[in-house]
């Protein structure tokens, strides 16, 4: 079993400004979301996937205040490690969003008790869904 312990989890602000981690193993999608997605509340970091730990390695490193993640990565089940960041204390209240090319009703059987309000489909509207999460968070602050 795994056990990832954070002793010491404040969200990580760069200039003021909150953390939003993209997580692909599509290179060229990682670059078009820093290009695309600006906005003034938010610093956008992005992480390459070449293995499930690491990918959990770099969110404890990273703490970012929103996660926005590929639902299905060369390497990684990131279904699972959804369910693994749940469990990770100082993690438990990190938000977090499935980035993915299927519909929401082709993966809903792999996401027992994940909201799917919190699955972003990559369409034409994928920047302003985006921005409009980076807007609910911004404001709630």
């Amino acid at each position: 079993m795994l056990y990832f312990k954070v002793v010491s989890m404040q969200m990580n602000q760069v200039n003021g400004r909150k953390v939003a981690l993209f997580i692909d193993d599509d290179p060229s999608f990682l670059k078009v979301m820093e290009k695309a997605v600006q906005h003034p509340r938010f610093f956008i970091r992005t992480y390459q996937v070449s293995s499930g730990y690491k990918v959990i390695d770099e969110i404890i490193k990273i703490k970012p205040d929103v996660l926005f993640i590929d639902f299905c990565s060369t390497g990684t089940s990131n279904s699972q490690i959804l369910f693994i960041l749940r469990a990770v204390q100082g993690l438990a209240q990190l938000k977090i969003y499935l980035v993915t090319g299927y519909s929401k009703d082709d993966i809903k059987q792999f996401l027992s008790g994940f909201d799917l309000e919190h699955v972003l489909v990559k369409d034409e509207s994928l920047k302003i869904k985006i921005l409009s999460v980076l807007d609910k968070i911004a404001n709630a602050a």
